[in-house]
């Protein structure tokens, strides 16, 4: 494998580690809106499993 072979794949893999915090991070946001939801609304925080 070449270095710029390599460098090119560091890349890739700098920019799906960007991609997934991104979205960790809108998870968060979510997950603390349907806390803030259930909390206003009285109800439990986690739901019975079917």
């Amino acid at each position: 494998m070449e270095k710029l072979d390599l460098l090119a794949i560091r890349d890739k893999i700098t920019a799906l580690d960007s991609e997934l915090l991104s979205l960790l991070a809108q998870r968060r946001q979510l997950s603390t809106e349907v806390a803030q939801f259930k909390l206003n609304t009285h109800r439990p925080i986690r739901d019975k499993k079917p």
